[in-house]
């Protein structure tokens, strides 16, 4: 196992699965009446069959390792962890949203729920690469470019872009390896370029 993939696999302390038990009940609470199918609920479910499945430490590519990155560099080593934990907001066996726990202040706290079309794209993954079989993938986000990612250590360091157009299974599994990272990761350059520019 990658020391990423080992890293992925830890579980958070427990002052932030308790700030994400606190805040998945205060954010459902708050869902408006016809406004659940927006955070990927049914309007007629009970809510509070919603459970939280196991966390994502969000990782994240600042710009100067996205520049720096170039063919052949592991992708794992431009990463960077950060104080924010990505719980999966499950109902059944599907993710339906996610909660999102930071570090505020000094605290740990549920600042955010939804990501929905990341949920759907997350089902995806589970069914192809199953963390059953040993595969422990790492959420990715690279704020500059609006974009999330998500990398399977475990399979050749296979990086898929999220996208509400787009499985993760697609037509077939995509070509694992460093040419496949390479692409996404230079095509998300120019974006991160025009971002700084308009700070």
């Amino acid at each position: 196992m990658s020391p990423l993939a080992a890293e992925a696999v830890t579980a958070p302390a427990a002052d932030v699965t308790d700030a994400a038990k606190v805040g998945l009940k205060h954010f459902l609470d708050l869902i408006p009446a016809g406004s659940r199918q927006q955070y990927g609920f049914s309007e007629t479910g009970l809510l509070d069959k919603a459970y939280l499945g196991d966390p994502f430490n969000l990782h994240i590519i600042t710009p100067d390792a996205l520049f720096s990155y170039s063919e052949g560099v592991p992708v794992a080593s431009i990463l960077t962890p950060i104080d924010q934990w990505y719980f999966p907001v499950m109902m059944g066996n599907q993710i339906r949203c996610f909660l999102v726990v930071d570090r505020m202040d000094g605290r740990w706290e549920a600042v955010s729920l939804g990501y929905v079309t990341l949920a759907k794209f997350m089902n995806q993954i589970r069914l192809s690469w199953a963390a059953e079989k040993g595969y422990n993938p790492v959420l990715i986000a690279v704020f500059q470019a609006k974009k999330y990612l998500v990398l399977i250590p475990e399979a050749g360091e296979l990086l898929l872009p999220v996208s509400p157009a787009q499985t993760a299974s697609g037509s077939g599994q995509p070509v694992s390896g460093a040419n496949q990272a390479a692409g996404i990761l230079e095509s998300l350059k120019p974006t991160v370029t025009e971002a700084i520019k308009q700070r």
